[in-house]
C-alpha cells in the first residue's frame, strides 16, 4: 500500500511517497525567501499560488497517482506544552488539563484543535502524571487544508512534523522505541532541543544562539550553553 507525505517549512514543500513502508519517490519545492508558506498575521498561514503551482506540477511529473496525503506541519504553527500535575484517577484529568492550559493560552482554546497524552510516574515515591498538550488553531489547520485541496490534494492526516521525525528515526532503527534521548537540531542560528521517552515528545524548546561577531566557537559555545539551559529547566519540572 503506498502512501503520501508532504512535509513543510517555511520557505519548501518536501514530499515523500512511501511503499511497504519505504520511500520510493520524493522531491523537494523551494521558495524564496519572499514567498513560499508565510504567515499573514498571528494565525493564518499563506501557501503562495508559484510555489504551489511548481509542487504540484513536479506531483504530476513524478507520477503520483493517490490524491491523498499525509501532512507534516511546522513547529511554528504548533502549540506544545509539557507540566506536571498531582496524580489523579482517569476520568478527572480532562478537566484538570483544561484548566492548566487556560493559564498558557492567550485566547480561548475553543479556538484550538488539540489532544493531550498522560503518562504517570513516581518521583521521590509520590505518584504524578506528566501531561503532554499539543494544538493547533482551527484557523491555520483549516487553511493548509484548503491550500491543497486549491490544487486537488486532500489532507487525509495532519501532525506536527516534530512527531513525524520521531517515527521516521525509529523506523529507520535510529532511536529505539524504549529509550530515553535528547535530541539537538541545528540550522543557521537557530536550535531547537527534543526530549523524547518510549517516542513521545516530553520537551520541546527553541532558540536562537548566534554570536554577534559570527564567530564559529563562540556560537557553539552558545549553542551549548542553550542545551545546558533548557536540560535543566527540564529536570526542574520533575521536583
Amino acid at each position: 500500500m503506498k502512501s503520501i507525505g508532504v512535509f513543510c517549512s517555511d520557505n519548501n514543500l518536501f514530499c515523500v511517497e512511501r511503499a511497504a513502508g519505504k520511500p520510493v519517490k520524493m522531491f523537494f519545492t523551494e521558495g524564496s525567501d519572499e514567498g513560499g508558506i508565510r504567515r499573514q498575521g498571528p494565525t493564518a498561514i499563506s501557501v503562495t499560488s508559484e510555489v504551489l503551482a511548481r509542487f504540484f506540477s513536479q506531483f504530476q511529473q513524478q507520477n503520483f497517482k493517490a490524491n491523498q496525503i499525509n501532512l507534516a506541519l511546522p513547529s511554528r504553527d504548533i502549540i506544545f506544552r509539557s507540566f506536571i500535575i498531582p496524580w489523579m484517577p482517569a476520568h478527572e484529568i480532562k478537566n484538570v488539563v483544561d484548566y492548566e492550559i487556560d493559564k498558557y493560552l492567550p485566547f480561548d482554546k475553543s479556538e484550538l484543535k488539540y489532544f493531550f497524552h498522560d503518562i504517570k510516574f513516581v518521583h521521590e515515591n509520590t505518584r504524578k502524571i506528566r501531561i503532554v498538550f499539543i494544538g493547533i488553531k482551527k484557523l491555520s489547520l483549516s487553511q493548509y487544508i484548503e491550500r491543497f485541496k486549491q490544487i486537488g490534494l486532500e489532507v487525509k492526516l495532519a501532525e506536527p512534523a516534530d512527531i513525524s521525525l520521531i517515527q521516521t528515526l525509529a523506523f529507520f532503527g535510529e532511536i529505539s522505541a524504549g529509550e530515553t534521548i535528547t535530541l539537538v537540531k541545528k540550522h543557521k542560528d537557530r536550535g531547537k532541543l527534543m526530549i523524547i521517552d518510549q517516542g513521545i515528545p516530553l520537551f520541546v524548546r527553541e532558540f536562537s544562539f548566534a554570536a554577534v561577531d559570527s564567530d564559529s566557537n563562540v556560537a557553539m559555545s552558545r549553542l551549548v550553553n542553550e542545551v545546558r539551559i533548557s536540560l535543566d529547566y527540564f529536570i526542574r519540572q520533575d521536583q
